[in-house]
């Protein structure tokens, strides 16, 4: 159990530095390339919520295998 704790605590720690990434990526392509303020209101926020969405339904999916398998034995 102890090794599936700091696995999660791991894995949480790698995700949020992955999805910060990302989206200082688009903030950064966005800005390069001119768009207006109606960009950053409206859209970047959507585009945030569905890469942590996603990134929180890949880690319960990670979390959730690694603890059934682990129950197994």
């Amino acid at each position: 159990m102890k090794n599936l704790v700091l696995n999660s605590l791991f894995l949480v720690s790698m995700i949020i530095f992955v999805d910060l990434l990302i989206m200082m990526v688009i903030g950064c392509t966005s800005s390069f390339f001119g768009l207006n303020v109606g960009f950053y209101d409206c859209t970047y926020c959507t585009i945030g919520k569905v890469v942590f969405f996603a990134s929180f339904i890949s880690l319960f999916v990670i979390v959730f295998s690694k603890y059934k398998s682990f129950s197994l034995k």
